[in-house]
Order: structure tokens, then sequence, then C-alpha cells
């Protein structure tokens, strides 16, 4: 029997295993939702329950088929302190949503310093303010600094070390940089970054290729954890390498857009993420919606409006919404700022019923998605394709509406695993092909542009 590549994919809603054949097609899946605690701006999961979750799809898997090489995608942001020896966790794993950390920077000059060294924006959203913050507020964390024994960093180093229980302690390029302690020139920690943070070296992994010898599967017979990277930045190499006329638009949790790039000289108000120093498109222009499922988790939560096939159904048939103020997570590019606070905003013959509203936020999310693919093309000019991914790519009421605002063919892929698949294609040398992708014409919808104009107007104003 022919052995399948296994990809282990960890975001914000929980922990997916996929086996995946020679082809690129998954042949079985496995997924368990992760508990999210949050509160006042804290975002945070158990170290513990993550790997339980984890382990509990490898488990269910490799029962079933025997596997020769495993892949981990994990989201990027993500960061959490353990003991260095045993790999038990001294902290919680604080999400990139989380905010609790703060770090004064009145003249602006650690942001241009972290801006010019990781190609990254200074925001709460980054990990070395979190890091530090566990490092003066968890006495566990204190305590092993103190005798030496603390080790930090990317979920994805922790998860490598439980992984394969051999004393791995590495991470790849592209989640070291999500700390902002690295540095794009070197290719490494930096030290100038390290000091500002008041993080020491010996605290955090080796930096390594995504494609690395991270070492076998503990207990999980021959097969071999082969590649470690972001969740995001796995959905570029869908095609193979990175393509400079492709605008990639995952949405999950949040919704981001990547355009590789061969560089940038003012990527304002974007951040460079870091792909490879392999490719001629070296880097990527990304943008960050962060109320993407998150915001309609917050209007189940807030407004108890449920979003299954139904709702969709008879949100598509409202006629006059309300807009609303996705500030979910704070606002991210263009803006990058925290508030204000989520808000629907009537008007007199506004429909006020739980349709309107599921509507309103799906309209929201397609003018953040629009108005960052325009500013994106302002920079690296027209792309060729727009390409969707990730779970909401599914909803068929967002779908329309982004085939309303974006310009140009959009590919939908099939499936919604787009972040796994991405790393099965950076895994195995290969591209998804031509099939895995459905394509949809753009319907330019000239009422819709006319209220996302007005709820651009309102959050700029």
């Amino acid at each position: 029997m022919t052995a399948q590549t296994l990809i282990l994919d960890v975001g914000g809603q929980g922990c997916l295993a996929c086996l995946v054949d020679r082809n690129g097609h998954i042949i079985d899946q496995a997924h368990r939702a992760v508990d999210t605690q949050e509160s006042n701006g804290q975002v945070s999961k158990s170290g513990s329950a993550v790997m339980d979750t984890l382990a509990a799809g490898v488990d269910e898997l490799l029962c079933r088929r025997p596997v020769a090489r495993v892949g981990l995608v994990v989201e990027r942001g993500s960061v959490l302190c353990w003991h260095r020896d045993t790999a038990q966790p001294l902290s919680p794993v604080l999400s990139w949503r989380d905010r609790r950390a703060k770090v004064d920077d009145d003249n602006g000059q650690l942001a241009r310093l972290v801006r010019q060294r990781s190609g990254l924006r200074f925001s709460p959203y980054g990990g070395a303010a979190k890091l530090r913050w566990c490092v003066e507020n968890i006495e566990a964390v204190a305590a092993a600094a103190s005798d030496d024994s603390l080790a930090m960093g990317p979920l994805g180093a922790w998860l490598v070390a439980r992984l394969t229980g051999n004393g791995s302690f590495h991470v790849d390029h592209g989640l070291a940089q999500r700390t902002l302690l690295w540095s794009m020139p070197a290719c490494d920690w930096d030290p100038e970054l390290l000091a500002c943070f008041a993080i020491q070296r010996q605290w955090l992994p080796a930096v390594v290729d995504s494609r690395h010898d991270y070492g076998p599967v503990a207990g999980r017979g021959d097969a071999s954890l082969a590649l470690l990277m972001g969740d995001q930045n796995a959905v570029v190499f869908l095609n193979r390498q990175p393509d400079p006329d492709t605008l990639h638009v995952n949405l999950g949790t949040g919704a981001f857009l990547l355009r590789p790039v061969a560089g940038c000289d003012q990527p304002e108000p974007f951040q460079l993420t870091f792909l490879g120093q392999e490719y001629t498109c070296p880097l990527a222009l990304e943008a960050s919606v962060h109320g993407a499922a998150s915001a309609l988790n917050w209007l189940k939560q807030h407004h108890h409006v449920a979003t299954d096939e139904q709702s969709i159904k008879a949100a598509r048939a409202v006629q006059r919404p309300p807009l609303f103020i996705n500030s979910i997570d704070g606002l991210g590019s263009p803006w990058w700022r925290p508030g204000p606070d989520p808000e629907f905003l009537f008007d007199d013959d506004s429909e006020r019923s739980g349709a309107a509203l599921l509507r309103a936020v799906l309209e929201s999310i397609a003018f953040m998605v629009a108005i960052n693919a325009s500013l994106i093309e302002q920079l690296a000019g027209p792309c060729r394709r727009v390409q969707l991914s990730g779970g909401l790519s599914r909803n068929p009421l967002l779908l329309d509406m982004l085939a309303g605002l974006l310009p140009g063919q959009l590919q939908v892929l099939k499936t919604a695993e787009g972040t796994a698949l991405g790393a099965w294609c950076r895994l195995s040398d290969r591209a998804m092909p031509d099939s895995a992708w459905r394509e949809v014409s753009a319907r330019p919808d000239p009422a819709l542009a006319a209220r996302l104009a007005r709820w651009r107007e309102i959050v700029e104003g």
C-alpha cells in the first residue's frame, strides 16, 4: 500500500489532520475543536488541550493507513513558554488575537526598528510583547528563566518538540518572523530586537527552513516530520511557487490577502511576509482582515443569530440591511487601529431581523477584503487571478459579494482545506491541478459598491 502524507493544521478553531494521497486529494480527515478562553482582549488556549487534540487526530488517521511523512501548519502569531527539558507548557497558548501585552513606544522608534528588521508592523498581535508578558507575570515562567530551563516561541516550535519527543528545538523562518524578533536581512533572531523586548537568545529555538528533517513522530512508526510553516503562508504554495500574478485570499478566523512580490520599498499599509529565499518572489504583501469567521462567532454570541445554510438563504433575500462596523479584534489593514467598538448602523428603513444582521456582517467582510485588494493592486499592479480558499470561501452569499466587488477572474478552491493542501504542495514541490479550482466570473454590483463607499467613508471619517 502506498504511504500517504499526513498534514496537521492547527488553527484558530481547532486541529485538523488530513491524509493526502500522491495526487493531492484529501482521502481522510479528522477535525476536533479546541476550547478558546476569551475575556477583555485576552484570547488563549491550554497547550495541553491543543496537543491532546492534535495527537487524537494523528492516532485516528494513522491507525487506518501508513504514513511516510508529516507536515505541520500552525496559526502564525500564537506563542507560549515551556520547560526546555520536559516540554511541559509553563504558560497558556496566547493567540495572535490576544492583546493583553502592551509596550510603550511613544516616539515610534521601536515600531520603525521592528518594521525595518522584520518587515512586519509593530502591534499587539506580534509575539514578542506577549512572551515578555509571560516572563513578567507568570511565576513558573520566571522561575524557569532563573534556572536556565526556559524555552519560548511560536506554538509550532513547541508542537515540534512534543510531536518528535526528541528534544527538537527548531522553528521555521515564517513563524519566527511573526514574533517580531526575527531579522529579514539576517534570516535569524535579531540581537537588537531581542534586547528591546528583554528576550534572551537561548530561550528561543533555532531557525531553519520550512522543509527540514525535524525528526520521527514519536510512537508513530516510520512517519517523519518534514515540514513546519505558518498557516497563511501555506496557501501561496497551492501554485507550487509564489506567483506574482495571483492574489490569494484565505478566509478563516481572520481573512488574509497575500500577493507574492520580489520586493517592495514602501509596503504601507501592509506587511511583508517572508516566503523563502529560494524563490523569485521571496516575499508577499500581506493584508489582514481581523473579523472574518470571528465576526460571525461574535454575531452568534452577542445577537444569537445563526449562520447555517437556511440563515444564509434568508440573508440573501434582505434588501435593506444596516451597515456593520466590523472591528472584531480591531481594524486590521489598511487602518491598523483597535476601535471603534463593533456597531450596527441603521437607517430609518433598515431591516432589523437576524437575517439583516447576518447580511451586514458578511458585507463588512467583503468590503474590507475589496478595499485591501484594491490597495494591493495599486502597489503591485493588476493581478491575473484571485484565488479564494478557507472555510468562509464556501459561504455562497459571501462569495457572491466578493464576485461583485473584486475585479477579474476568481478561482475558488473546491475544498475548504486550502492551508493543508498548500502545505502538501510545499512539501511535495507540486501545484494543485486545475481541476481543484472552480471558476467564478466577476459580476460587478453597483449597489453593493455604493454601500462599500458609504461604509468606508464612515470608517475613515
